[in-house]
């Protein structure tokens, strides 16, 4: 059976119309062409109509005292055409001296010419004269025909969602807020819904056991205000807000300006639920498991040594530098590894690891 999937369909459509043109041929001097060779034409400057260059031949008397005017194709390439040529009398109308036919002539190659040999006889020119001029109207109404394929129209282009920056904004106007924060008396309005979609902690503060029935909850905070505004800015965008006392840039930092507790278990916690989602490679779990040691998350601990239970990753990661120099600065995490694995090749690799002076030495 036909894999419908698999076909593609296109659409072509074939355009056919009739591109119609005119051009005024305005001849001075009419008696003194009478007194010229019959054979010799008068002729217009070059004109286009459907992609084809024309122009208009008169012949003053050319059959029995008639003048006669045709058109001729300059261009090279076979065309259908219908055709009408009109005098203009004294106040500039046209006449109808040949009608509108319907039939489509065909032109041939450069020097076809198509028209009328009797056009008018030439007695009746003179109530067509205007100081001895008379003006030509051609009218062409080319056949032209093309086909063109259908281009599908362009896949909409998917809008760019400035989820960070909306929520920053969010922050700033405090709109729709329902918690107040109190940091050593500067308020700092929230959205519980943020806060408990971005931490476990603030989940169960707000919709858990913990949570209190205010309409807009009231909560003091004894930290500086411009860190705690700092740890907003990251809830709410993934970015921490610069300031200059205490500098926050990552976690380290944060620690290293001696915040309260009770903010830095809400960022570690936060921390933990962004981290274990990112544990992809071998590169994330040795940094990881750096950021657990140091800073005591037991959930991204775990996660990191289950990650190393697996014998192909432990080995493809003890051939990096950053497993070394992991297992430098926490020689009991190497224990713990060895009491996971049971792949008697990584066991000894682990064991001369552990006894080796790579593990021993001071760090450069």
């Amino acid at each position: 059976m036909e894999d419908i999937r698999k076909r593609k369909e296109t659409v072509s459509v074939s355009i056919n119309e009739l591109v119609e043109g005119s051009h005024l041929f305005k001849v001075t001097s009419y008696s003194l062409l009478l007194e010229r060779d019959c054979s010799d034409p008068v002729q217009s400057t070059p004109f286009e109509v459907g992609g084809h260059s024309w122009a208009i031949n008169f012949y003053p008397q050319y059959f029995n005292e008639h003048a006669s005017v045709y058109v001729e194709k300059l261009s090279e390439g076979f065309v259908r055409a219908k055709t009408q040529f009109n005098l203009l009398d004294q106040s500039g109308k046209p006449s109808g001296m040949t009608p509108h036919d319907d039939v489509l002539f065909v032109f041939g190659g450069e020097g076809t010419e198509l028209g009328y040999g009797f056009f008018i006889r030439n007695k009746d020119l003179p109530s067509y004269l205007q100081d001895d001029s008379l003006t030509i109207r051609c009218t062409l109404r080319v056949f032209t025909s093309s086909v063109k394929q259908l281009v599908p129209p362009p896949l909409r282009e998917t809008p760019t969602w400035k989820v960070r920056s909306d929520l920053g904004k969010l922050l700033e106007s405090g709109e729709g807020a329902d918690v107040l924060f109190d940091v050593k008396g500067k308020l700092f309005s929230a959205h519980k819904f943020i806060l408990a979609a971005r931490s476990p902690y603030f989940r169960a503060q707000f919709f858990g056991l913990m949570r209190k029935l205010e309409t807009v909850e009231h909560t003091k905070v004894e930290v500086v205000p411009a860190v705690f505004e700092a740890f907003l800015r990251y809830v709410y965008t993934d970015s921490f807000l610069e300031i200059e006392k205490p500098g926050v840039d990552d976690e380290v930092q944060l620690s290293q300006t001696m915040l309260a507790q009770k903010l830095l278990s809400v960022l570690k916690i936060i921390y933990e639920d962004i981290l274990l989602e990112e544990i992809c490679d071998i590169d994330n779990v040795a940094q990881f498991l750096a950021l657990a040691e140091r800073h005591k998350c037991d959930l991204l601990r775990h996660a990191c040594l289950d990650c190393l239970a697996d014998p192909k990753t432990l080995a493809l990661m003890m051939l990096t530098e950053e497993f070394l120099q992991l297992m430098k600065d926490n020689p009991s995490v190497l224990k713990e590894i060895k009491g996971n694995i049971s792949h008697p090749i990584l066991e000894k690799a682990l064991s001369r690891l552990e006894n080796s002076d790579d593990l021993t030495s001071d760090s450069t």
